[in-house]
């Protein structure tokens, strides 16, 4: 999302049902003003990211070669021609993807498999979350800001990035360092927030004692942040 990879511009979470896929990337982006969502359209599918800050992309099913190509172009980060519905053409300039789907969007086109894995950061085969069920909000986007933070202190103390300790003796450590940053991610603060929310996990609100800003705050706990670490492996590397 940061731009920072050539030829990456999107996030793909490939996965069952309820694997918590969407869940997940609303959380990170609770101002809907600033997403664009892809429409039914074949023909004007793209419009509605023009002037937005990401694309969020559900059950993407590539069923056409020129589709195909304009998802490279877009998932790569290339300025791509779109074509907005009685209105002059418009070009996209490079937007961050947000890719959802419970089967691989590349099943129709295999000989296009590579090509589009190439522009992606993937983690597939995402588990259904059973415990997901009982959640009616979203974690807070400040709910990951201390996750984001010891990952990195991890990185720099142990010189590799988190894909590079899979299978190593180090993986284990990587474990504790989670558990550890969604322990902390619990804890909630004094602020000014609106009693009603969308967020749950991590919501940091109003408190009428200062005693009360150290407790644990409700929904995403431990226990359901390890469950999720061991359900899907893969998942809890995306951040």
């Amino acid at each position: 999302m940061s731009k920072q990879s050539a030829k990456k511009n999107c996030i793909y979470l490939q996965g069952e049902s309820n694997a918590g896929k969407t869940w997940l990337f609303r959380s990170l982006f609770p101002d809907t003003s600033l997403v664009g969502q892809t429409s039914e359209s074949v023909e004007f599918k793209w419009m509605n990211l023009v002037n937005k800050f990401i694309g969020l992309v559900s059950e993407l099913t590539i069923t056409m070669i020129d589709l195909a190509n304009k998802c490279k172009e877009i998932l790569g980060g290339e300025p791509s021609q779109l074509n907005v519905k009685n209105k002059p053409s418009v070009l996209l300039p490079r937007t961050p993807i947000l890719l959802s789907s419970n089967a691989l969007v590349w099943d129709h086109f295999p000989n296009e498999a590579n090509p589009l894995r190439n522009r992606k950061f993937m983690f597939p085969n995402l588990k259904e979350l059973k415990w997901l069920q009982e959640y009616t909000k979203y974690p807070s986007p400040e709910y990951w800001q201390g996750i984001f933070a010891k990952i990195r202190q991890y990185e720099k103390t142990t010189g590799m990035s988190i894909e590079d300790t899979v299978d190593t003796d180090l993986e284990q450590s990587l474990d504790i360092t989670i558990a550890k940053a969604f322990d902390l991610a619990d804890t909630i603060i004094d602020r000014q927030s609106e009693e009603e929310s969308i967020f749950q996990c991590g919501q940091r609100f109003r408190s009428d004692s200062e005693s009360e800003c150290e407790e644990l705050a409700p929904g995403l706990t431990m226990r359901t942040s390890e469950t999720w670490n061991f359900t899907n492996r893969h998942s809890r590397y995306l951040l």
